[in-house]
């Protein structure tokens, strides 16, 4: 499929105007499917074990020569890096192999840095799973007053460091809208679909944390339990077509 890949400039541009679809692939074959399926975005990472990514930067690399016109955002390990300069390299070191941006749950400080290097940054709020200990486990965030004032200031910040987007997830819909009219930047949610600018699939790599993080959002468990249940049967031999079809459903326009 020959396509045009979204570039910085383009997703910046695309807000307010149209809804974007993203999705976490795990290897070459979902990539492609990804890709052939008109994918706006696509996510991978590796090595971290402990969120159930176990690839490698190698397998990265195959991914990105797998999907060449689609938007890729990845991630180094987890805590693997302790300051700037080591978060430049691990930056560098996914870029020099064709990543088109950088997640990162790291502080606004750090953010701040590598933007001055021109790193695209895409950075989380709300539930963070890897900083869930502070929040007492996975739960939503943002349903009283206080929560979605910490969450919303959490969104500016990130955006005034220099941040490109936010990854918004399990924020009550109302305070996702806010925030996504308070910030500059993109934001995507894996748990809240109708107020933000993109819309992440979940795939098998969510389906063991699924029922700890929506314990308290039961309308939109059973929605991602359909979706889930529908992957696992089919696998990837099946995943562009429901990529396809998942995403013409969810195609919107944002005010």
């Amino acid at each position: 499929m020959n396509k045009k890949k979204l570039t910085v400039y383009d997703l910046l541009k695309l807000k307010g105007k149209k809804q974007i679809h993203e999705v976490y692939v795990n290897n070459v074959e979902e990539a492609l499917a990804a890709e052939e399926a008109g994918m706006d975005m696509i996510v991978t990472a590796y090595g971290m074990p402990w969120h159930g990514i176990h690839g490698t930067l190698d397998d990265v690399k195959r991914i990105r020569e797998a999907a060449p016109n689609t938007h890729l955002m990845s991630a180094a390990p987890e805590k693997s890096f302790a300051s700037s300069t080591e978060a430049l390299k691990a930056a560098y070191n996914l870029m020099t192999i064709g990543c088109d941006s950088f997640y990162t749950n790291n502080s606004s400080k750090l953010i701040k840095d590598l933007r001055r290097e021109n790193v695209p940054v895409i950075s989380h709020v709300g539930l963070v799973p890897g900083n869930n200990t502070w929040i007492g486990g996975f739960r939503a965030i943002g349903k009283t007053a206080d929560e979605a004032l910490d969450v919303l200031r959490h969104a500016i910040e990130l955006d005034q460091a220099g941040a490109i987007g936010i990854e918004v997830e399990v924020v009550p819909p109302q305070v996702a809208e806010i925030i996504t009219k308070k910030v500059e930047l993109i934001t995507i949610s894996m748990a809240v679909v109708l107020h933000v600018m993109g819309n992440t699939f979940l795939a098998k790599i969510f389906l063991d944390t699924l029922k700890a993080e929506c314990l308290d959002m039961p309308e939109f468990i059973e929605i991602l339990k359909k979706n889930l249940i529908i992957y696992i049967k089919n696998e990837s031999k099946h995943l562009k077509n429901i990529l396809k079809m998942w995403k013409k459903k969810n195609l919107m326009t944002l005010k």
